[in-house]
Parts: C-alpha cells; structure tokens; sequence
C-alpha cells in the first residue's frame, strides 16, 4: 500500500492529463454536434406548418454536421491515443517522473511506432470475438493477453539496455541505462 501514499496523486494527474488530451481531440465531434443540433432546431417550427421538408432537411444537416465532427475527431483522436498510450507504463517504469513528463516521454516513444501498435491491437479482433463466446472468463482473457502483448511492445520500443552483472529482465528499473 506504499503506493497509495506516494504514487496516487501522480496516477491521478497522469489520468487527468491523459483524458484532457485525448478529449480535446473530440471537439470537431462536439461542434459538430452543436452546429447540426442549431439547424434542426431551426427547423422545428415548421413542423408546425405542416412543410415536414424543412424538418427532414433540419435532421439532414444535423447527422451531416455530427458525421463530419466525428469523422475529423476520429483522424485526430486515433493518433493521439496512440502517441500517448505508454505513459502510464512509463510511469509505473519510473515513478519519479510527472504527469505531464510520461505524456511527453509516451509521445517521443511511440514516434515512428503507433502503426506497429494499431496493427497489434488490430491482430486481437479475433482473440475479442472468440472471448465473446465465453461471457465472463473470455474478455478477461483477452484482455490480459492484450495487456501483456502491449508490456513486450513497450519493452521493445524502449531500448532499456542492463549492465551485464545485471539478470534479464531485472525489476529493478534503476538497473536500467536511460539516454
């Protein structure tokens, strides 16, 4: 429980940070949903009159708007979850790093790498739709099998080189030679 007393506060702001990011990746989706929810508002009142064109244009514009919002948020956000994805492994690596230190320390690593880590995640869609068919014990199955493919790509990307009297793979972070 050592963790909870020092650590705590840095995986909150990790989190926070994190979310902040990735969210404001999302505002295209948000504004569109704005400007589409306006013009279908404007056309409300034509209900009324019985001219159910304005309304069916009103709701045109609405999933017009929402579809090119998300769209936009969708080409900024995959990438972005992707350059920051291993800032939570980076500081449960290195606690002594920030919030904001293991975003930019994620995003410096995973340049030049975040099509090999989608093609990894991409490679477990037929690991998820075979846990689908055992309810409880499959996704967590998957999940971890995820999870542990992801802790060996980190290794991988992160090109930690021990001393030689050290034994591989150490857990002891501090045996590790960071550039």
């Amino acid at each position: 429980f050592r963790y909870f007393g020092t650590g705590y506060g840095k995986s909150v702001a990790l989190n926070f940070c994190h979310s902040f990011v990735l969210n404001l990746t999302l505002l295209p989706m948000y504004a569109g949903m704005v400007s589409g929810g306006m013009a279908l508002i404007k056309s409300i009142p034509w209900l009324y009159t019985e001219d159910i064109t304005a309304f069916a244009i009103g709701m045109l514009s609405f999933f017009g708007f929402t579809l090119l919002g998300l769209l936009v948020s969708m080409f900024l956000n995959l990438p972005a979850s992707y350059a920051y994805s291993m800032a939570h492994i980076i500081m449960a690596d290195y606690p002594g790093m920030g919030a904001i230190a293991c975003l930019r320390a994620s995003r410096r690593m995973m340049k030049g790498n975040k099509l090999r880590l989608f093609r990894l995640d991409f490679s477990f869609i037929g690991w998820a739709l075979l846990g689908c068919c055992l309810p409880v014990i499959g996704p967590a199955m998957v999940t971890a099998y995820n999870s542990a493919a992801r802790a060996a790509f980190y290794d991988e990307i992160a090109d930690r080189q021990a001393p030689a009297d050290v034994e591989f793979p150490s857990l002891d972070f501090d045996d590790y030679v960071i550039d």
